[in-house]
């Protein structure tokens, strides 16, 4: 597995400077661009070309905070996203409080009350996921993520 965190010289932890990020991506990219290798060797440009999209991945991860978290428990080697191999079960509660917001979603025809507090609970389950992850207790952090997935959805 790939650490993104790595490729652009950050410590592995959910809040990461997004300007410096930015930065750091051009700054890589201007580097590895594979129009800079056009007169190298094959090896080479595989390489660049490999190098590119990893940037490129890499930014698109560490720039969403979603996927960030994700991307940390992977590191962990623990897989919550549910389109990939999807080894953390979803709790009763957390189904039960999904259910209920998606009720309250076509009661309120998604009105503004609705989205703050969607937007209240994204926060929620960001501090939850990184409390979790502080603590190294690993199961509140996944469950944080899983339940941040599906409010990003309804959001």
């Amino acid at each position: 597995m790939i650490d993104f965190f790595q490729i652009y010289a950050f410590p592995p932890k959910f809040r990461i400077d997004k300007k410096l990020l930015r930065q750091k991506y051009f700054s890589l990219q201007s580097q590895f661009h594979p129009d800079k290798f056009i007169k190298a060797g094959e090896e080479e440009k595989i390489y660049a070309l490999k190098a590119s999209a990893d940037i490129n991945e890499g930014y698109k991860i560490l720039n969403d905070d979603l996927l960030r978290a994700e991307h940390l428990l992977a590191l962990k080697g623990i897989v919550v996203n549910k389109e990939r191999d999807n080894s953390f079960p979803l709790s009763k509660e957390l189904l039960l409080e999904q259910m209920e917001l998606r009720e309250q979603q076509e009661e309120n025809n998604n009105s503004e009350e609705f989205k703050n507090l969607i937007l209240e609970k994204i926060k929620e389950a960001i501090l939850s996921f990184e409390q979790g992850f502080k603590k190294k207790d690993l199961e509140k952090a996944a469950e944080a993520v899983t339940r941040l997935r599906y409010l990003e959805k309804i959001n």
